[in-house]
């Protein structure tokens, strides 16, 4: 039977929903193993092999990754393997509003290399040079500081730091053009770019040109990762966007469409009622009227 971790398992406070540790292996194996928590993991030092969704791969020192919820993973094969592992809730710490997803290497570090793990044999994975290994080193330094002294404000300050080593890692995150990368880096730059300009006019054309791609394997890349083609993936992030418009301002109807990219209203209330079954007042309606008792 694989074993499941919870929060409650590894967190000493649950219910805050995040913890940094350092593993250290010198013989023995981590079995492989699911959670209910995502996790960064940052390999300091030694070697050993991944257990990964049934393969295998090497890893070494300055390695850097992401398994996210309910992915099987474990080490063996170690050779003084010293780990920091970063467990975190994606709803809490990197929130769907979050100013990240505009840059690429958030889309590449914490979606598309794990999604293409398994095709490219952990071969774009992010490994640290020198120089980002210190830099990582003292931001996790600060970040471990505040989970273990809990001084008042402590939440926010691990909320901080948090923010400011995902920062840097995702800018770091290597852009390559060749195979294996090409991959990874087309579909992450244009993911961010969606998010950046969603309210701009944006035609398939344009991140065909951005993508580098030929227009039949950028729509096959976003199928493959994302289940869904350049346009509706691009829509549903304005629908949702439109969403939190109409619980949060009092735009009209009209204005909202306007303001998250939709050139016409009618077509916009038609798609918005196709993902949440109600027409835009009626959303509004349901979800800011008081309830009586």
């Amino acid at each position: 039977m694989v074993l499941k971790l919870e929060y409650k398992d590894i967190c000493p406070f649950p219910t805050l929903r995040f913890h940094i540790e350092k593993s250290v292996f010198y013989l023995n194996a981590c079995p492989p193993h699911l959670h209910e928590f995502a996790e960064i993991v940052f390999v300091q030092q030694g070697k050993g092999v991944h257990f990964f969704e049934g393969l295998e791969y090497p890893i070494e020192a300055g390695d850097i990754f992401v398994v996210r919820e309910n992915e099987l993973h474990g080490y063996h094969n170690i050779d003084g393997l010293v780990l920091c592992n970063i467990i975190f809730d994606p709803k809490i710490y990197l929130p769907s509003g979050t100013e990240l997803r505009k840059l690429p290497g958030f889309h590449a570090l914490f979606h598309i290399e794990p999604l293409l793990r398994q095709e490219h044999s952990f071969a774009c994975r992010f490994h640290l040079n020198k120089e980002q290994m210190l830099r990582v080193y003292d931001i996790i330094a600060q970040l471990q500081d505040e989970y273990l002294r809990r001084d008042i404000g402590f939440e926010s300050m691990l909320q901080s730091y948090f923010t400011i080593l995902v920062t840097y890692l995702t800018r770091e995150f290597p852009v390559h053009e060749s195979a294996p990368f090409s991959e990874v880096t087309a579909l992450s730059r244009v993911m961010a770019h969606i998010e950046s300009h969603f309210s701009e006019a944006i035609a398939l054309d344009d991140l065909v040109r951005l993508s580098n791609l030929s227009k039949s394997s950028l729509i096959r890349l976003f199928r493959r990762c994302l289940g869904t083609t350049p346009i509706n993936y691009l829509n549903d992030l304005r629908l949702r966007k439109a969403r939190d418009l109409l619980l949060d301002s009092r735009l009209s109807v009209t204005e909202v469409a306007f303001s998250v990219g939709f050139a016409d209203s009618n077509y916009f209330s038609r798609q918005f009622r196709l993902k949440y079954f109600l027409s835009p007042r009626q959303y509004r309606y349901r979800h800011t009227t008081p309830k009586r008792k």
